[in-house]
């Protein structure tokens, strides 16, 4: 095998093994959600927005998995106004945004779309009179609540609550923000079911297990705490929550001796080597095609103080005559040459 096969083959596998990482923790994340192990959640979402920026072989599920993900990494950061995913967004403003592109790329129904839209920014105002920040929901109610949209009367309600500076009152105590959480997730899993993971059907196997018992290499997650019940004027009947998904280190043998086994099980004649090789041309056109803003959809939160920080250092950098662009070039061009070395080594290999 020259070095020119051995770069390819090395690349398709590591697509296909990121893509079965991903659908695994993608997996994990929604059970750590669901139990209220927001903990978890978030170090599961910092693992899938790493898998993303490799080599990863794409499926026409990927991007919708993502948005679900960005979608739920809003909502539980949407009690926090000193973060933003989109400034000068709040958090669950921005799930607003991704809200309607989950719901334009699923055809959700137009009702079910404006119910979860009108719960999203009722708990915005709410947030910020909670938070005491009675100007910002001043705002947000007169940009959410335009005029002759307030059937309900909650905009009454609001306004007579933000003029008076009152942070408390018995309807901001209907549901708490966990209630609301999980009524975000009970949409999003009435729009799509999870399918179990490859890695998850692979470690279940006989041969896996009996490998287990031999070298013991699977530690299970701690156990999760479970979500009490709740009801919500607008939610939709829970799904019962599933047992967590164990975690696994699996090595590349492991997987190709797995693989045969479970080829066998479900009948598949396909071998794991040819399997490398039929995905790998359709993997490389698939990322050629997505773009780095699809794939990389802001997981992770900016405190707001962060993006002063670098507003101000920006003015400095201004103030000196020299575009921040160039500024910032300047100061990265020993990384920069490198990088260009390193690519040109790279396709002296290709062209071998």
């Amino acid at each position: 095998m020259n070095a020119c096969t051995h770069h390819l083959v090395t690349r398709s596998g590591e697509q296909i093994i990121n893509r079965w990482n991903f659908d695994f923790y993608v997996l994990t994340a929604f059970d750590a959600f669901r139990n209220g192990d927001f903990t978890a959640f978030t170090e599961f979402t910092n693992i899938i927005e790493s898998l993303v920026v490799r080599p990863i072989d794409g499926r026409s599920d990927i991007i919708i998995k993502l948005r679900f993900m960005q979608f739920l990494s809003r909502i539980n950061n949407g009690d926090r106004l000193d973060i933003t995913f989109e400034d000068p967004l709040t958090p669950l403003e921005s799930a607003l945004n991704v809200l309607k592109s989950i719901c334009s790329d699923m055809n959700v129904p137009h009702g079910d779309h404006q119910r979860v839209h009108n719960c999203i920014k009722e708990m915005l105002i709410i947030v910020c009179i909670r938070a005491g920040e009675f100007e910002r929901a001043e705002q947000m109610l007169h940009k959410h609540f335009p005029k002759g949209m307030d059937s309900a009367g909650k905009k009454k309600l609001y306004t007579n609550l933000i003029r008076n500076r009152r942070r408390s009152h018995s309807a901001l105590q209907v549901n708490s923000y966990n209630d609301f959480k999980q009524d975000m997730l009970d949409f999003i899993d009435s729009l799509y079911s999870l399918p179990e993971p490859f890695l998850l059907k692979m470690l279940m196997s006989p041969d896996s297990r009996r490998q287990s018992e031999e070298s013991p290499q699977i530690s299970t997650s701690p156990k999760k705490r479970s979500t009490a019940d709740y009801t919500c004027a607008t939610s939709s009947p829970r799904r019962s929550a599933s047992p967590p998904a164990a975690l696994a280190q699996v090595s590349l043998e492991n997987l190709r001796l797995v693989y045969g086994k479970l080829s066998e099980m479900y009948g598949v004649s396909t071998p794991f080597s040819q399997l490398q090789r039929d995905v790998e041309n359709e993997a490389l056109m698939e990322n050629r095609t997505q773009s780095d803003a699809e794939l990389h959809l802001a997981l992770s939160e900016t405190p707001l103080e962060k993006i002063g920080t670098q507003r101000d250092s920006e003015e400095e950098v201004r103030g000196t005559g020299v575009h921040p662009e160039l500024h910032d070039s300047n100061r990265m061009k020993e990384t920069d040459v490198q990088e260009l070395q390193n690519d040109t080594q790279r396709d002296s290999v290709e062209q071998v």
